[in-house]
């Protein structure tokens, strides 16, 4: 089975989906574990993540929490791929 690559929304879509799934307490390695990106390309989208404000990174507690535009994003997302794949959600 090989890897499909994936849009940088995709990718963005998926890295929300686990910080949000994962109670916003996600370490980077976490993170990097779960989305299958190594820690330097994830921290680059994190990086670029935070700088557009989907995510926002609390140094004292060492963690990232999704935003209200990153929660927004992921409706967006979703509703995105009903309206393209109704057969996947119907």
């Amino acid at each position: 089975m090989g890897m499909k690559n994936q849009s940088k929304e995709e990718i963005y879509t998926t890295i929300l989906e686990n910080i949000r799934n994962i109670n916003n307490v996600p370490l980077v390695t976490r993170i990097m574990y779960v989305s299958l990106h190594s820690h330097k390309q994830l921290k680059g989208y994190l990086a670029h993540m935070i700088e557009n404000d989907l995510l926002k990174y609390d140094g004292q507690k060492h963690v990232y929490e999704v935003t209200s535009k990153g929660k927004q994003f992921l409706f967006l997302s979703k509703h995105l791929s009903q309206l393209l794949c109704p057969e996947k959600y119907g």
